[in-house]
């Protein structure tokens, strides 16, 4: 019999939020050499949750390597692109839709053992590489949204068993034009709704597909999507942009309802130049990369502050 009287009570927030906008330094990796260098020099961090997958055993693996990610501020992505891209090529998955190769019980279980800063719902991009017209965009947009029904469903179900620390994922909206983001908030809405009394309303929500497109394409830009769409969030809910490219930074951060961001863009540079020079890529190479890059970005991600007319 649960002590329910020795329990803190069911995590209800999907995320805890400061100020200024943050950048997470996107790793490939769940351990190792580009982790200690994140934790020492205090970089927040994006870890995608294929880098636990172990295709042989078919399993997350969490029983090494971890202990330093963890010390990170660090959030979990259910999967990118390229991840993607690379189940695609793979066929038909045994998971989730028969997309993801894990079932959704394996990623909220890894969830639960990591126990990051937020992690994302498992979702479905929509980039024209993977949803080549309209009908598999769309298609694309209400699976995103039933496997959140899903995700809050099973949440709620083993906070019930005792597992109070598991907090609701932040949602992610799908989309390649302004109105489908707007058709993808509805859908959110909808799902969490039908757990409002698990969970408070969303405080961060995702914006996927954002890393592959402009950041001013009156069409599908970065900053179309936005204008379109963050007059309609709730007015508690900020966002988090994915894979967005350092240009977009500095016009991302002077947004109140951008939350943070994400970005590999220092692993491509970083191979880039290795090769240019004729040299490996090695981890020594990658590390000093991504502290250089971190370095010529901080003054580009905070805020303009607001200043008063006098007179």
């Amino acid at each position: 019999m649960r002590n329910d009287w020795l329990s803190p009570p069911p995590e209800r927030v999907n995320a805890y939020l400061g100020e200024e906008p943050v950048l997470r330094i996107g790793i490939p990796h769940r351990g190792g050499a580009l982790c200690l260098t994140a934790y020492r020099a205090g970089m927040p961090v994006m870890v995608s949750a294929s880098a636990f997958w172990d295709r042989q055993d078919l399993r997350f693996r969490t029983d090494a390597d971890i202990g330093v990610l963890q010390d990170c501020d660090f959030a979990l992505d259910s999967a990118g692109f390229s991840a993607m891209m690379n189940w695609k090529r793979l066929g038909h998955q045994p998971g989730m839709l028969g997309v993801f190769p894990w079932s959704l019980a394996n990623y909220v279980n890894l969830i639960g053992v990591l126990r990051p800063a937020w992690a994302s719902q498992p979702d479905m991009c929509v980039e024209p590489e993977i949803a080549h017209d309209a009908g598999v965009r769309h298609h694309r947009i209400e699976a995103t949204a039933a496997m959140l029904e899903a995700h809050l469903t099973l949440v709620a179900r083993w906070q019930d068993l005792g597992a109070f620390w598991l907090a609701p994922p932040v949602p992610v909206l799908q989309g390649w034009l302004p109105d489908d983001y707007v058709r993808s908030l509805d859908l959110m809405q909808e799902a969490w709704q039908k757990h409002a009394t698990h969970f408070d309303a969303p405080v961060l929500i995702g914006l996927g597909s954002m890393c592959r497109r402009p950041l001013n394409d009156p069409d599908i830009g970065i900053r179309a999507v936005l204008d379109h769409l963050l007059p309609r969030l709730p007015p508690t809910a900020r966002v988090h942009c994915f894979g967005v490219k350092g240009a977009a930074m500095a016009e991302l951060a002077d947004i109140p309802q951008v939350a943070s961001f994400d970005s590999m863009a220092w692993d491509f540079g970083a191979r880039v130049a290795a090769r240019k020079a004729g040299a490996p890529s090695s981890m020594e190479h990658r590390a000093a990369a991504m502290r250089d890059w971190y370095d010529q970005q901080r003054p580009r991600r905070r805020r303009t502050p607001l200043t008063a007319e006098i007179g």
